[in-house]
């Protein structure tokens, strides 16, 4: 007779127990029901510029509906993307006198990746100039990417033109803008033709 008076003594437990806990949810979709809110307006980057999600047209919403938000601090780098050491520019020997800016332009910094078509043309350019450097590449440089950001460098080819006090002059992204600096009024200097 104990193991009946038990096993109801149990089920009155667990009865009791499933009482308070329907009691529960029901108290929880009430207050649920009265829960109040109102609409959020969201703003991201279409197109080089910013409009509301809400009158994006039907692919757009689609192509926002699959983004994937990252940052650079969590993201984990392949193992063939390690990276390698920075590669140091040639300085052409013949009239390496800085041009004459500002003040007088003394070294540059170039990022570049693997797969940026414009690279190839803005490393070229910058290796007949007649300034140090140093190439990074985001892609294979050990810290390259790091240094990217930390200077908030958002693209490549990006060339971060510095003085000869080591203070930041200018930032350029390609052959036209470099040529403006480096050949406007001073072209023999600057090119070291």
């Amino acid at each position: 007779m104990s193991d009946k008076s038990e096993t109801q003594k149990k089920e009155q437990i667990q009865n009791e127990e499933v009482q308070q806990l329907d009691e529960q949810i029901e108290t929880l979709k009430q207050q649920l029901s009265g829960a109040k809110g109102c609409e959020t307006e969201v703003y991201t980057r279409i197109v080089g510029y910013y409009r509301s999600v809400r009158n994006w047209n039907k692919g757009k919403r689609e192509e926002y509906d699959k983004r994937v938000v990252f940052s650079s601090s969590d993201q984990a780098v392949p193992p063939a993307l390690e990276k390698k050491s920075v590669e140091e520019v040639p300085v052409r020997e013949e009239n390496t006198e800085p041009v004459e800016t500002a003040g007088n332009l003394g070294s540059y910094l170039l990022f570049v990746k693997n797969n940026c078509p414009y690279c190839p043309s803005v490393k070229r350019y910058m290796a007949e100039v007649p300034l140090a450097g140093t190439i990074v590449n985001v892609d294979e440089d050990e810290g390259g990417m790091d240094k990217a950001v930390s200077m908030n460098v958002l693209g490549t080819p990006t060339v971060v033109l510095y003085d000869d006090a080591g203070n930041e002059f200018r930032r350029v992204n390609d052959v036209p803008a470099l040529r403006s600096i480096f050949e406007t009024g001073n072209e023999t200097l600057a090119r070291g033709a």
